[in-house]
């Protein structure tokens, strides 16, 4: 959990985390995994990430856990993945983030469990 990005989020223990004015780098035997804060200027999640799909890229939409909408998308150049999100947190404006991670990651199902997990901080 980041109070001072007003972000919540699971990620497994043996990951490593370091959190900078921009975001949250998470860290594990080599792979990354990077939360950082967006400027929105009023964008949702689909704006974010773009509402359709380029020649190299396959996105979907769906809902977490916690209500909170998310594009995520598979950049097959340049061998990534790329999710955006926003949402209220309580007493603060509307935030906005993206989640990355490289394609080769050996864990994906890690990103996927940290999007279904993300909520803003009590």
């Amino acid at each position: 959990m980041s109070e001072k990005l007003g972000i919540a989020l699971e990620y497994p223990p043996e990951w490593s985390t370091r959190e900078d004015p921009a975001g949250v780098t998470f860290t594990l035997r080599g792979a990354v995994i990077r939360l950082t804060a967006l400027e929105t200027r009023g964008a949702n999640a689909d704006d974010l990430a773009g509402a359709g799909d380029l020649g190299n890229t396959r996105c979907i939409s769906f809902t977490n856990r916690h209500g909170v909408k998310i594009r995520s998308c598979l950049d097959t150049v340049a061998r990534s993945y790329f999710a955006a999100f926003s949402f209220n947190a309580p007493g603060r404006a509307r935030r906005a983030f993206s989640l990355s991670a490289p394609f080769n990651l050996d864990k994906p199902d890690v990103t996927r469990a940290m999007l279904d997990s993300v909520r803003a901080a009590p």
